[in-house]
């Protein structure tokens, strides 16, 4: 039989402290907390790198106009939901739906799917371009809706569903993009006011 050898304290490494250099001293200032990242430095450098830049130019006209367009886009996707809560009886009232509930539910189901796919489109084309197509597909949805040819309580629950779809994936895609072109200083009052 064999022994078994102790383990001793010196056997146990302790966690690699990661130090400030070049480009990250700025961000480690900040507090930030992808500083201690491990894992990929290539990745948190690069990271760094790019922050820093953006803070180094500042606000920008770029930066505005997303702020008031996405803002006043994010306000009308948010609108929509506060209409639709004022006008619900009366859609049940007039289309006599066999689920008087159904057409609001739709909106909501719809926010639910958008809101957990939208990661897979802003991945494939990019955050700015599903972004626009999120507005169109909001678009789409608001066009099925007004346009029905018989106006049933079924086309129009699909439109309110595309509609949901739309709403799911902006409300979290608007905020993220302005928070990743926005420089460190004015990142948080961006997304506030949003």
């Amino acid at each position: 039989m064999s022994a078994a050898t102790p383990s001793t304290p010196s056997a146990e490494k302790a966690l690699p402290v990661a130090e400030p250099r070049g480009s990250d001293e700025i961000s480690l200032q900040k507090a930030d907390l992808l500083g201690q990242e491990h894992v990929d430095p290539v990745l948190s450098a690069k990271m760094h790198l790019v922050n820093n830049a953006i803070d180094e130019i500042g606000m920008t006209p770029y930066q505005w106009r997303l702020f008031v367009l996405n803002g006043f886009g994010y306000a009308v996707d948010s609108q929509i939901l506060l209409v639709q809560s004022i006008i619900a009886t009366s859609a049940a009232n007039e289309f006599a739906p066999s689920f008087p509930y159904g057409m609001t539910i739709a909106v909501y189901v719809g926010m639910l799917v958008g809101a957990l796919f939208w990661g897979l489109s802003a991945d494939i084309i990019g955050r700015k371009w599903s972004i626009f197509v999120w507005c169109l597909v909001f678009h789409v949805g608001n066009i099925v809706q007004m346009a029905s040819p018989r106006h049933h309580w079924y086309e129009v629950m699909m439109g309110r569903w595309v509609v949901g779809l739309a709403v799911g994936s902006l409300s979290l895609m608007v905020p993220m993009y302005m928070a990743e072109t926005a420089p460190y200083h004015t990142r948080g009052a961006m997304i506030r006011y949003v």
